[in-house]
């Protein structure tokens, strides 16, 4: 740049930008000496000089001396306001005219080291010293210099009388500060001067030279710390709870805070003026009310700053503790600010109790309509529920025909756009977003609804990444935290998409960043290891895994409904069995183990630190919120529970399935026996048994037992018999992963050829993880409780022919088999029999139950039962079947199991109805073990049905 125009232009700005709001960088930088030495080229050419250009370097480098303090710089200024000087006198400022002056400036200077050193040294006699030069050249100096003198003589009274405390030092100070140069050093220093001596005048002053100022400059700092000290010390000379203290309070609460995003936010004294003043009240009952909602409004702004996940469950407390404080027709801004925080917490933590609530609170309120909307978004996201999306789009098109702010516009078409979105309405979603980043003025307002344009473009068309991109990158720059980082992971994804490297990095970041959400971070560490691992780098991608475990179990956290939790386990499904794939490549099959223990069987593992979150019959289908509330602060306390690696002694085999790879690890040697199958082949003999299962099995009864043959048959020779092949062992434990879980191992065998099969060389029995091996210890409950309740043939005779094998034996059948009577009675007996319908709940596995005669007995509702006993035999269709969370296990058998039951037999699919009664008389009349006497049970079935297989290969025992 050499137009001498522009160029002082420039430096003109940097000089109304300093003075304006005091900040160094733009006169002491790098950039700003370029700018101060092209504009003096063409200033001063020869003896031709150019004022007004010589003025704005003169002034430049004056500044530059003040911000830093250098010596250099000073005498650059005084060398060119000497220039100055020589063609315009009047422009040579009081400050500059003393400078150049060498006697008055050697003065001047020696008294302002001796009060640095004073001040640094405390020593007040020092500062009494430099005091008294100051006072001297004040009187001394011409008209012009006054001002400059003044201010540095203002400065060092107020020091003085900081260190002596001596009235009269402080009216000088004033009196100086007065006459100063009103630069905005010296209108801190008499706002601080004046608050000392008690004038309200001062406050005003510091307020005023706040709000002109970037709150982040130290004079700004300095004049918010004044202002709050005389206002902390005026508070705390009142009595609490006085009109007079509370005012004091609020003053100070108000001079404390700051714009969101500000590095000198110190939202926590807000918070504490703000809890110190809302406690210390009790009238006027309104006034509590709205500071409460304030104080909630700054715990959320801390949470937007510093994403502690504790302030938004503080911030909801204090809200509904301001609701009946507040009149009626006040209420609807703290339940419009308690749905933005619930839809908050519901995104975080995925829970549709929140979702709900926020929906409710605003749903007739006209002023919240588009909270509303998104409100119902939101609920949509987990319940799946079509009509909270059609009235989401409904309530979101109605609002936009009112009077909206451009912020409030922009949330809307983003929240309309979201909704389009779900329905697959991708030219309208997009145009939607486009409106929404087009209107929103407020950044993070802006950031969020690119992120949505970002997954709608996404979801358009593969032309559309390129644009991602773009707009992701905008985004990012200017997003708060929170939405910063989940825009980071959506630009992951799109460069994953494109193929290209940098997603790894990307993912690897967003896996640590505690501003996403847990499953965000799960997410975003299982894709880091699964791109990782891709690329060859095995070691980055089990660290990766690692980590996506260890955070698993914040995705199903324990204040979650159980819904929640296996809808977002769901989602993660394969993620064990893919880190132990990653660890088995890394040839390290203890971790491995250790990464299934800890990464199945997740909500399991909880039942003993609390009993799970259940539907209120009465309330409606959801848990108060008041309870969920309490509930959350409990999970948070009790924080991670992670389990270790039992010590195996007995022959187990770990079934592994994962995408990359598929091995048996074998127990207690730790070998690793790599199978010849994949993950998609594993599944799709799954999907066979799933048909036969859809159909029931009557639309083609031979065609079922074919198709059981031909999975018994895959399971032989890709599983099974190369394990045993490497086993000596007649007796072993299964333990499968993901789709393998759903197999009949223990039956596996070629029926159709050779004959080999897995029941003629070994008894087998099954365990949902490690760790259940474990515990169980009998005792407590005493005798045999037989129940029937089904209109199946043959349930009749099978109970009455269990109940002549245990004569005295407790019996519930037809009206007399209630939930409550069976759930009362089986903590009271050893053994337990159960003949009836089965039923497994696919879309909700904790609702799979068994059909009693008033009602279910479901998993959820087994989960409180802690017994000791035995053993129970669930004759029932499909008790151990669990096709959407198969690494969770979440069917009848296992709750039975997990509420105290040691073994236990139950069925894979839907039995035959002459099977069950003719097992169950095997294993009672047997005198050996649950799954010896069901091993020989099911051999004596074979051998009468052999062509048969759905009838006796459903069959399974569970427990050590």
């Amino acid at each position: 740049m050499t137009d001498p125009a522009l160029l002082l232009a420039n430096v003109q700005q940097r000089l109304d930008r300093f003075t304006r709001h005091g900040n160094a960088e733009v006169v002491a930088g790098e950039d700003a000496l370029h700018d101060l030495l092209a504009l003096i080229q063409v200033s001063i050419v020869g003896d031709r000089i150019a004022a007004d250009g010589v003025q704005a370097c003169a002034w430049l480098a004056w500044y530059r001396y003040l911000a830093t303090g250098s010596a250099a710089a000073r005498a650059h200024a005084v060398d060119l306001f000497r220039q100055l000087a020589r063609v315009r006198p009047d422009l040579v400022p009081p400050e500059a005219s003393l400078e150049t002056e060498e006697s008055s400036h050697e003065v001047f200077e020696n008294a302002r080291q001796v009060l640095q050193i004073g001040v640094s040294t405390q020593d007040s006699e020092l500062v009494g010293d430099a005091v008294r030069v100051l006072t001297e050249l004040a009187e001394l100096s011409d008209r012009r210099s006054q001002p400059f003198v003044h201010a540095s003589l203002g400065g060092a009274l107020l020091e003085l009388f900081d260190l002596t405390g001596v009235p009269e030092l402080l009216d000088r100070a004033i009196d100086a500060l007065v006459i100063a140069e009103p630069t905005p050093q010296t209108r801190g220093a008499l706002g601080a001067a004046l608050l000392r001596r008690g004038d309200p005048r001062g406050a005003e002053v510091l307020r005023v030279l706040q709000e002109e100022l970037d709150p982040r400059e130290p004079i700004a700092v300095a004049a918010r710390a004044d202002l709050t000290a005389v206002l902390r010390r005026r508070a705390e000379d009142l009595e609490p709870g006085t009109p007079d203290w509370i005012s004091s309070m609020i003053d100070l609460a108000s001079a404390q805070q700051l714009p969101l995003g500000h590095p000198g936010t110190d939202d926590s004294a807000v918070i504490a003026t703000y809890t110190a003043l809302v406690d210390g009240m009790e009238e006027p009952a309104q006034l509590r009310g709205e500071l409460l909602l304030m104080l909630a409004l700054q715990l959320r702004k801390r949470y937007e700053a510093i994403l502690d996940f504790v302030d938004v469950t503080k911030a909801i407390g204090r809200a509904w503790e301001a609701v009946p404080l507040l009149p009626e027709d006040r209420r609807w801004r703290a339940f419009g600010f308690l749905s933005r925080v619930l839809v908050e917490r519901a995104h975080i933590r995925r829970s549709t109790i929140d979702a709900a609530e926020a929906a409710r609170l605003v749903q007739d309120i006209p002023q919240e309509s588009v909270q509303y909307g998104i409100a119902l978004t939101k609920l949509f996201e987990f319940s799946s529920d079509p009509q909270h999306l059609a009235e989401s789009e409904h309530v979101l098109l109605a609002a936009l025909q009112e009077e909206l702010s451009d912020d409030d516009r922009s949330v809307a078409w983003s929240a309309l756009g979201d909704t389009y979105l779900f329905q697959k309405r991708l030219d309208e979603s997009i145009d939607a977003q486009r409106r929404a980043v087009a209107l929103a003025k407020e950044p993070g307002y802006r950031a969020k609804a690119a992120g949505h344009l970002a997954t709608a473009l996404a979801e358009h068309t593969a032309d559309g990444h390129d644009e991602q991109v773009a707009v992701l990158n905008s985004a990012i720059e200017e997003a708060p935290p929170g939405i910063r980082a989940t825009l980071i992971v959506t630009l992951a994804e799109a460069h994953r998409v494109r193929g290209s490297a940098e997603c790894l990095e990307l993912y690897r970041a967003s896996a640590h960043d505690p501003a996403l959400s847990s499953f965000g971070r799960v997410y975003a560490a299982h894709m880091w290891g699964w791109v990782a691992s891709s690329q060859g780098d095995i070691d980055d991608a089990v660290t990766a895994y690692r980590l996506a475990v260890e955070l698993l179990q914040l995705v199903a956290w324990r204040g979650l409904w159980r819904a929640d939790q296996q809808r977002e386990l769901a989602r993660l499904n394969g993620l064990a069995p893919e880190a132990a794939a990653a660890a088995l490549r890394a040839e390290q099959p203890r971790l491995a183990l250790e990464l299934l223990e800890r990464g199945r069987s997740v909500l399991w593992a909880q039942l003993l630190d609390m009993s799970p979150m259940t539907p209120d019959p009465v309330a409606g289908t959801l848990p108060d919120a008041a309870v969920v509330q309490a509930r959350m602060e409990l999970a948070d306390r009790l924080g991670e529970v992670q389990r270790s690696l039992p010590e195996i002694e007995q022959p187990v085999v770990v079934v592994n399935i994962g995408r990359s790879r598929c091995d048996a690890i074998l127990l207690p040697s730790f070998e690793v026996v790599p199978l010849d199958t994949t993950f998609v082949e594993v599944s799709e003999q799954v999907h066979a048994l799933q048909a036969i299962r859809a159909s029931g099995g009557l639309a083609s009864y031979a065609a079922a037992q074919e198709t059981v043959v031909g999975v018994l048959e895959f399971a032989w020779h890709k599983i099974v018999r190369p394990v045993l092949d490497r086993m000596d062992a007649d007796r072993l434990w299964w333990c499968p992963t993901g789709p393998a879980s759903l197999l009949p191992l223990h039956a596996a065998g070629d029926y159709r050829d050779t004959g080999e099969s897995a029941l003629d060389r070994v008894v087998s029995s099954y365990a949902s993880s490690l760790s259940s091996l474990s515990g169980n210890e009998t005792g407590g409950g005493k005798g045999m409780l037989v129940v029937g309740a089904s209109d199946l043939p043959g349930v009749a005779e099978e109970v009455e022919a269990v109940a002549a094998r245990f004569p005295g034996c407790t019996k519930l059948v037809g009206s007399g088999a209630t939930v409550e009577r069976v759930r009362e009675e089986i903590t009271r007996h050893a053994r337990v029999h159960i003949a009836c319908h089965g039923k497994q709940n696919l879309r909700d596995p904790s609702q799979s139950h068994l059909a009693l005669h008033d009602g279910p007995l479901t998993v959820t509702s087994l989960l409180d039962l802690r017994v000791s006993a035995d053993f129970a035999f669930l004759s029932a269709c499909e008790a151990s079947m669990s096709t959407t969370l198969p690494d969770e296990s979440i069917h009848l058998a296992a709750a039975v199991r997990y509420a105290g039951f040691r073994e236990v037999i139950a069925t894979l699919w839907r039995m035959d109805d002459s099977a069950g009664p003719a097992v169950a008389s095997s294993v009672y009349a047997s005198r050996e073990s649950p799954a010896q006497a069901l091993h020989e049970a099911v051999n004596h079935l074979r051998a009468a049905m052999p062509y048969e297989p759905a009838a006796w290969a459903p069959f399974i025992h569970i427990g050590p």
